[in-house]
């Protein structure tokens, strides 16, 4: 090699040992397990990791129908929430009663009306939980995250 190739072979090895030096981001651990209220699998929702370090964004992961969650979190110290209310089904409409016998056509009444749409969203039944657990700050779940992979049942009392 000559010398005027020098700079640019110097300059190409510390790109390269660059993100060595730097690192390859925070650690994660991969978690799993089930979220029991009561004892018995919470059937949906949203399940929340906030680290404790305010650099690093929350993780949320939907709940299954048996309770069920996986998730990919930071390693290091974490407050957990729990959140189903979007399973809750709305109240019902207040309208004025009918008078007897009437009843209001919906459109699957119709001969031939195409089938309901389907629904997006989450996938479970509502089952009410103390408020404490929508908000991490309240909840006062907390667990540490460890690199590799774990299981870690979230319970609610």
């Amino acid at each position: 090699m000559t010398r005027p190739d020098r700079p640019l072979a110097t300059l190409l090895a510390l790109l390269m040992a660059l993100p060595v030096l730097a690192g390859c981001g925070v650690p994660r651990g991969q978690l799993s397990g089930r979220v029991l209220y009561q004892g018995k699998p919470l059937p949906g929702g949203w399940l929340t990791f906030r680290p404790a370090d305010p650099r690093l964004n929350a993780v949320s992961v939907p709940i299954g129908p048996d309770g069920r969650y996986e998730a990919t979190v930071p390693a290091g110290d974490v407050t957990v929430c729990v959140d189903n209310r979007e399973l809750q089904p709305p109240p019902p409409p207040e309208e004025p009663p009918l008078p007897p016998g009437v009843k209001v056509p919906t459109p699957e009444d119709r001969p031939g009306a195409p089938p309901k749409a389907a629904t997006f969203g989450l996938a479970g039944n509502y089952v009410p939980i103390p408020r404490k657990y929508y908000q991490a700050e309240t909840s006062g779940l907390r667990y540490t995250v460890k690199k590799g992979t774990a299981s870690y049942d979230v319970e609610l009392r």
